[in-house]
């Protein structure tokens, strides 16, 4: 098996969304993917997708939900909080289909009423209209996002209409957008002078700029939360020896270095003509120069049809012409080596075969001329009516430069051949994996869809593919019929988001390989040639308004709708939810009903389920299992499974009846037909909800619905600058938004006790470089034996590799949030999405004096600011009850942990050395965030004395859930 080169493996590809200077290809020149900040950080590469309801979008979404009615699903930007795609039911909008007018103001109105939920912070005047397009019965109305009379860059929303019903909602707008348009700006020249200035210090020589525009608004948006806006002019810059291609924003006012992105992107190839069909050393086939230039004696320069025919004088004597790889579609330029022209006598009647095999710089350019234009004409079988296709397409051979092949957002570019890799122009698979991207670019409709590297490469991939007819893209590239990829692997497909990669390229192969298997899928139903042609033209309806591999799916469902509703599935629904469940880009709803939790009883604790989004039409969209998985905290290495019975939609199952003073730690697993797995809690650095179980003595308790520094709560900086605001401690109304992630109202009452609660001039974020505290009271704990604290926690904080959350008990550290153990994989981020339950056992930190106080704390570091520490329903308590024993294995009596005991250690005999039945497997170990100090939510104690509602309250697990979620992301500074 060949395998790439190193120096191949290392580079990857991206795709600049201001198309005027985009390249895409196989690799890049050595310089960095991606917008790049100033201090050499990148903002997020792609954006990550929660399906769960953020916190601050609870009430919009509920609003939204109580306004329209019926079943809607969302996907939601989990750096903004903006929900990307909202589709549902559907909403009856009159005359929208018809008449752009009724269509515009059926949308503006819509944006007015629920400019919270689609753009939080703005206001619909912020929006301007840039198209309302009629494209196969659905119609497209898109807007631009504005803040201060300056563009946002980026910011968009769009509708989509069909039969009359707005049946999709798009949004890809910046919330709580700020700056100001500047007194005064530098001058053009300026900018220019200083974007190159950049440019030459480390990326290039023979710098040229051009198209200052500005100012703009640019949002540097982090991998997980939104950073902050800065009032730009973006100037583009070109540069040789290395080639490049840049877009520079610099502060509009001081002309300070703000960001920059290198826009020129590289790909793979395989040109013929009367050469290999796919690659040299493989058959090799006549083609036909369709709209070729010919330069005939004595006539002049005539054009040959799609046949390759063309007219001229007849004579007794043969006739002199003239040819060269130029054409009214199809114009290649070479930049190495002799450019192709060729002489030939022609007489009525002859065919003139132009062969250059010999030399690979001339069959590059007569390949790639070739293969461009079949590229084309497979565009007009998709997509007619697209202008773009009908122009003429510059194509650049033999650059000097090796591996490698590019689109620029004008031409597609192919380099020279190397020891490594083949000339890349005469790989017909490179040539139309690059024609793809500019199929890409010009599908999509400005204000609604949008560009995204990976969804790029991996249609790319995929309209190659759908040429050859086979899935392994770019055979030949390293000499030989291995594939540079494939998008339907017999090892394994591609899913999101566990195969998403800094490699663009590869987190392509998750898209490109869901629409291979809707291709393979249709086909079977409808036949191949129809299969094969409706994969297309969906494929293509689906790219003019996704912005990314997740918004895919539910835009794939809106071009083949038939009646407005997606609710009720569409014609090839079936095929479309098991292609893309596959590769885990499906959306499901799963609702939990709340669960109590009340003193040990007979009948266990019980949980029930909901599951929406499912297909009832489609036999195979079923759920396969749901389960509950739980364990106890002080046996964190046994855990149990019980399986919840019902369906199709509704479950129900219970933990078992446990002993008082236990803490039991639990999840909920939802597995589909087609494998993909949904999970209860969302929060990878806190994995289990936790519960007591038993009645408690309240010591001291709070519901901070009256001011904490009453009851002598004290709070202060310990560490940092003391500035205005460092010492963030907050009592009062939490108001949790996109940015912070905090609480949008209190677990009980109206008032709690947090960092930066978001009033005022305040933003909800704990501080860079600065270590805050809160101290409880001193609490008398005398006369008790077992003291814990329980209380009600919403947690928002970098990975502990950065910034830390931490409880301490008079001075000692009795929790900590989880830190990894390396900083590139440093993304664990801790973040509560509902008010958590938390206990903890006091019992060791008490001191000699029989007190206890209790310190909550964030150490942060100067990157990624989150919401911190919110909480609420303190309370310092003792259990007074016995603590569970622990089980002795080989005593001829089960206890709680072990599952049988009968009298010995010896294994083999159906019990095994740990008391556990040798016929049933164990279960997986659950990890924990600390140990044994594993953080759960879900339900408390029951407080002696305390009113039965309150020992009832519990978390309802409501949560939007998906099959897609966030990419690995590593470290940054701003």
């Amino acid at each position: 098996m060949i395998t790439k080169p190193r120096f191949v493996s290392t580079i990857t590809l991206a795709l600049c969304a201001l198309f005027a200077a985009d390249a895409h290809g196989v690799q890049s020149p050595g310089q960095p993917v991606g917008l790049q900040t100033a201090s050499g950080a990148q903002p997020r590469a792609i954006r990550t997708v929660s399906h769960t309801t953020p916190a601050a979008a609870q009430r919009a979404w509920l609003a939204f939900r109580t306004d329209v009615g019926g079943s809607w699903v969302a996907s939601w930007d989990e750096a903004t909080h903006v929900p990307l795609r909202i589709f549902g039911t559907g909403i009856s909008a009159p005359k929208t289909v018809g008449s752009q007018a009724a269509a515009a103001s059926f949308a503006t109105n819509f944006l007015q009423r629920h400019i919270a939920l689609l753009a939080p912070g703005a206001q619909a005047t912020n929006f301007s209209l840039v198209s309302n397009v009629l494209s196969a019965d659905m119609r497209v109305v898109a807007f631009e996002q504005m803040h201060g009379g300056m563009p946002v860059v980026g910011g968009q929303l769009s509708f989509r209409f069909k039969n009359d019903r707005l049946m999709l909602i798009a949004s890809e707008a910046l919330p709580f957008v700020a700056g100001q348009l500047p007194q005064t700006m530098i001058t053009t020249a300026k900018a220019r002078d200083l974007a190159e200035q950049w440019i030459v210090q480390d990326a290039g020589q023979a710098i040229a700029s051009w198209s200052v525009q500005g100012p703009l608004v640019l949002p540097i948006v982090k991998r997980s939360s939104l950073g902050r806006y800065r009032v730009v002019l973006r100037v583009e810059v070109a540069a040789k020896h290395p080639v490049g291609r840049w877009t520079v924003y610099l502060d509009a006012r001081t002309g300070q270095r703000v960001a920059r992105e290198q826009t020129l992107r590289f790909a793979e190839a395989t040109v013929l003509f009367n050469a290999p069909v796919r690659y040299p050393g493989d058959e090799r086939s006549d083609y036909a120069a369709a709209m070729l230039d010919v330069d005939v004696d004595q006539l002049g320069t005539v054009s040959t049809d799609e046949s390759g025919m063309f007219s001229f004088p007849d004579s007794e004597t043969s006739t002199a012409v003239t040819l060269s790889p130029q054409g009214a579609k199809v114009s290649v330029k070479n930049n190495a080596g002799t450019t192709a022209n060729a002489v030939f006598q022609v007489s009525g009647g002859d065919k003139v075969v132009w062969d250059e095999q010999g030399t690979p710089e001339l069959d590059a350019q007569l390949s790639a001329f070739i293969h461009t234009y079949r590229a084309k004409q497979h565009g007009k079988t998709i997509a007619p009516e697209m202008n773009w296709l009908n122009a003429k397409m510059p194509v650049n051979v033999n650059i000097n430069d090796q591996c490698n092949a590019f689109y620029d957002g004008k031409a597609i570019n192919f380099y020279q051949s190397s020891g490594n890799c083949e000339n890349t122009g005469r790989l017909a698979d490179v040539v139309y994996h690059e024609y793809g991207h500019g199929f890409h670019h010009h599908a999509i409709i400005p204000g609604s869809g949008a560009f995204d590297s990976a969804l790029s490469e991996g249609v790319s991939d995929f309209y190659s593919c759908t040429i050859t007819g086979d899935p392994a893209m770019g055979r030949g590239f390293f000499y030989s019929k291995a594939p540079l990829r494939h998008i339907d692997p017999s090892n394994g497909e591609h899913s999101w988001p566990q195969h998403i990669h800094p490699d663009p390229h590869e987190t392509g192969l998750i898209i490109g390989g869901a629409l291979w298997d809707l291709r393979k899928l249709l086909m079977v139903k409808h036949g191949e040639q129809v299969g094969a042609d409706l994969t297309n033209r969906l494929a293509y309806l689906a790219l003019r308004t996704a912005s990314d591999i997740p918004s895919m799916y539910p835009e794939i469902l809106a071009a083949d709708d038939d009646d407005g509703n997606l609710e009720n599935g569409t014609p090839n629904v079936c095929e479309i939810i098991e292609a893309f469940g596959v590769h885990g880009l499906r959306s499901i709803n799963v609702s939990a009903s709340e669960l109590s939790i009340e003193p040990p009883n007979q009948d266990g604790h019980h949980v029930s389920l909901k599951v929406e989004g499912l297909f009832s039409q489609c036999p195979e969209d079923k759920v396969e299992e749901v389960s509950l998985r739980w364990k106890l905290r002080r046996s964190p290495n046994q855990s149990y499974k019980v399986v919840m019975p019902g369906g199709p939609t509704d479950f129900a199952g219970d933990i078992p009846p446990q002993s008082e003073g236990e803490v039991v730690l639990y999840k909920v697993d939802v597995e589909l037909n087609q494998g993909s797995k949904l999970a209860f809690p969302d929060n990878p650095a806190d994995p289990l909800y936790q519960f007591f179980v038993g009645e408690v003595v309240p010591i001291y308790c709070t519901d901070f619905e009256t001011d904490p520094e009453l009851d002598g709560w004290t709070h202060g900086l310990s560490q940092g600058k003391p500035d205005e605001g460092a010492d963030d401690w907050q009592w009062g109304t939490p108001n949790g938004n996109a940015a912070n992630g905090d609480p949008p109202q209190a677990f009980s009452g109206t008032k709690v006790f947090g960092n930066d609660l978001g009033e005022g001039k305040f933003n909800g974020l704990y501080q860079s470089d600065k270590t805050n505290f809160a101290n409880s009271p001193v609490v008398d704990v005398s006369g008790y034996q077992n003291v814990r604290l329980q209380y009600r926690r919403w947690l928002n904080v970098e990975d502990g590799f950065f910034d830390q959350a931490a409880i301490f008990a008079n001075g000692q550290t009795a929790w900590i949030n989880l830190a990894s153990p390396y900083e590139d994989d440093a993304t664990t981020h801790h973040r509560d999405r509902e008010w958590r339950f938390h206990d903890i056992d006091m019992t060791d930190y008490v001191d000699s004096n029989s007190t206890l106080q209790i310190k909550f704390e964030i150490a942060s570091d100067s990157g990624m600011n989150m919401g911190g520490w919110t909480i609420d329903d303190f309370c310092i308590v003792a259990y007074e009850g016995e603590l569970p024993s622990e089980p002795q294995c080989g005593n001829s009596k089960v206890e709680t942990g072990e599952g049988c005991d009968d009298g010995n250690l010896i294994p083999g005999d159906g019990c095994n050395s740990l008391c556990q039945v040798e016929e049933q497997p164990e279960l997986p170990v659950e990890p924990n965030a600390t140990e044994p100090l594993v953080i759960g939510s879900g339900c408390g104690c029951t407080i002696a004395g305390a009113p039965a509602e309150r020992s009832a309250q519990a978390l309802a697990l409501g949560l939007l859930l998906g099959l897609a979620a966030g990419t690995r992301r590593r470290r940054r500074q701003d």
